[in-house]
């Protein structure tokens, strides 16, 4: 067991023992729009509980990082909890607009890789299950 402190926006950081189960580091590939990513972390806590951690991180001065933290009852809900973060609430379409970039591809690949990283973690829960 491992401590771990999470940071979570608007409230306390969390602190706890347990491990890190499952996780996703955002890419940053600069064909798209490298300067925003979310980083994925599930941890079970050394009493059972099982804890979601999504950042999303963001250069742009006009956006601010975000650190949403919510608990799951079990791993199978981790799913539930992973698809109900909106992964573009947070991102400034002014902003975009400003780069010449197109404002709805640029939001259509951050929702894409968010989606590609949900999978990733899905599937290391499922492999992390089936060993046990």
């Amino acid at each position: 067991m491992e401590m771990f402190q999470v940071a979570r926006t608007g409230l306390p950081d969390l602190e706890f023992m347990g491990e890190c189960i499952a996780n996703s580091q955002g890419e940053v590939p600069a064909e798209t729009d490298g300067d925003r990513w979310h980083d994925l972390n599930v941890y079970r806590a050394a009493d059972g509980e099982i804890i979601v951690s999504i950042a999303y991180q963001t250069t742009h001065p006009e956006e601010s990082s975000d650190n949403y933290v919510e608990t799951a009852a079990s791993l199978e809900e981790v799913e539930g909890v992973l698809s109900l973060y909106n992964p573009i609430e947070r991102v400034n379409e002014d902003a975009i607009a400003g780069q010449r970039k197109p404002v709805q591809s640029v939001l259509q690949a951050i929702t894409r890789r968010y989606d590609l990283q949900v999978n990733d973690v899905l599937e290391q829960l499922q492999k992390a299950t089936a060993t046990v």
